[in-house]
């Protein structure tokens, strides 16, 4: 065949119509790194970027489930941070807020000098369905032990992530400012 487009594959005016050009930048670039590199170049500083990861990394792991985006939402608003990143990055650390759960639980229950409750599923629902009271009175105490423990790591959690991802910021600040002027 003597025609530039095989019958295989369709011509590259088709292709770039359907984001299908081997110059594609992916599911993740264009849902992900797109919207961050918006927020880059639309005026937020390297700091204001940096706290939004760093309170969606804190609250993102605080150890009682669905509270977390009342607490980013105040935290955002306070630092000035852009609310969609922060938010984001609390999402994104639900796949370690729920073992941290444990841990923070464990660490809290040994600063109390507290006994080890049982976190077994099924006896939790159990005591949940049999005895309310009891069951409010033992997990109750049990959160106020991880919150604890969240507490005092909170500062750290912060500082640490506002660290560690400042001077990534603030190289992707500079490769857009340098690709933009």
């Amino acid at each position: 065949m003597s025609d530039s487009t095989s019958p295989v594959q369709p011509p590259a005016e088709d292709q770039k119509e359907r984001g299908t050009t081997s110059q594609d930048p992916g599911y993740f670039h264009r849902y992900i790194g797109l919207p961050f590199e918006t927020l880059i170049l639309q005026g937020s500083s390297t700091r204001q970027l940096s706290f939004a990861v760093a309170i969606g990394v804190t609250f993102g792991l605080f150890p009682i489930m669905g509270v977390s985006i009342p607490f980013c939402f105040v935290g955002a608003l306070v630092f000035k941070a852009p609310q969609p990143l922060t938010h984001a990055v609390n999402y994104a650390m639900y796949p370690l807020q729920v073992p941290l759960i444990y841990v923070f639980v464990r660490l809290g229950e040994w600063i109390m000098g507290a006994p080890n409750v049982s976190l077994a599923p099924y006896e939790i629902l159990q005591l949940a369905r049999t005895d309310m009271v009891r069951f409010v009175e033992e997990f109750g105490l049990t959160c106020l032990h991880a919150v604890l423990a969240w507490s005092i790591s909170a500062p750290l959690i912060f500082v640490g992530a506002f660290s560690a991802v400042r001077p990534i910021i603030a190289r992707l600040r500079d490769k857009h400012l340098t690709h933009a002027g």
